[in-house]
């Protein structure tokens, strides 16, 4: 990608990758907005219906998946991609997985494990990009999709002030706000993380950390990590950060019942009770 003019998903269709996202912005019709939601082809929703409901926990109804074509706003987050890049090849190395960093678990992604190929294919790797979930309340959904998401009007998390990201659905959901009728919403996001450092204590960072003195804080270094990742026996479930908006791109929204009703087991009555109320049943006839 790097040296090459980006261009949209592969995925997208009101926005295809025909032409460069730049010559979509500048010769965007007086008729169409910038900003698309669209109904995603069928592999997509399913493979995202599966991804959220094995990773939730408990089964809601869901309501919709859409897809958020925002030209605008992916260009300036296909721009920090570019960034990224520029840096790795500087480096003359592509960043490192996640999943072989040190004192972490060293793990994969989990919910890229339910998403078909034709999404996770058009992920780059070299940079550390991954699909993660995002509750949110209701109130703001309009919001993240015009402008994209911003730590300044979320409030600041156990790994400090950042625009935070989740593997599972039942993470994210903890952050989610229903609407008047009862309807939450979760997003799909892109996260481009980059050089990702690992924090097993968590912290009030403001920023990804110095290389060299591992503080948000420094001044006399400029060779900055661009993520964190939160990975340890403090938290229950990964968690991802990063602390530039445009770092991350909010592409798919599920909209889901706030009723989320875990399966139920069956129930067990011990002989001594079950005695117990068949006693009852025989006096109440």
């Amino acid at each position: 990608m790097y040296m090459q003019e980006a261009r949209p998903p592969s995925t997208w269709s009101q926005f295809t990758n025909k032409r460069t996202i730049r010559d979509w912005s500048i010769n965007l019709s007086s008729s169409l907005s910038p900003m698309q939601e669209v109904q995603p082809d069928p592999a997509t929703v399913q493979s995202i219906q599966n991804a959220f409901l094995s990773t939730m926990g408990s089964k809601p109804q869901i309501f919709s998946i859409t897809r958020i074509e925002n030209i605008d706003l992916f260009q300036k987050y296909m721009d920090e991609c570019q960034r990224l890049f520029k840096k790795a090849y500087a480096n003359k190395k592509s960043f490192n997985p996640i999943h072989s960093l040190a004192n972490s678990t060293k793990k994969n992604v989990v919910l890229e494990k339910y998403l078909h190929k034709g999404m996770t294919s058009q992920l780059y790797p070299e940079i550390n990009e991954h699909y993660f979930f995002h509750g949110t309340n209701a109130s703001v959904v309009p919001v993240i999709k015009s402008q994209g998401l911003d730590s300044r009007l979320a409030a600041s998390g156990r790994v400090g002030a950042g625009v935070y990201g989740a593997e599972v659905a039942s993470k994210s959901a903890q952050y989610v706000g229903p609407d008047q009728r009862g309807h939450c919403f979760m997003f799909i996001i892109r996260m481009c993380m980059g050089d990702v450092y690992v924090t097993q204590t968590g912290g009030g960072y403001r920023r990804a950390p110095c290389k060299t003195c591992f503080s948000d804080k420094c001044i006399k270094h400029y060779d900055l990590y661009d993520s964190i990742m939160a990975d340890g026996a403090a938290f229950a479930d990964r968690e991802f950060l990063v602390y530039d908006k445009n770092q991350c791109y909010p592409e798919y929204l599920i909209e889901f019942s706030s009723q989320m009703h875990a399966p139920q087991m069956p129930m067990h009555i011990p002989p001594n009770m079950s005695s117990a109320l068949g006693f009852l049943q025989k006096l109440q006839n």
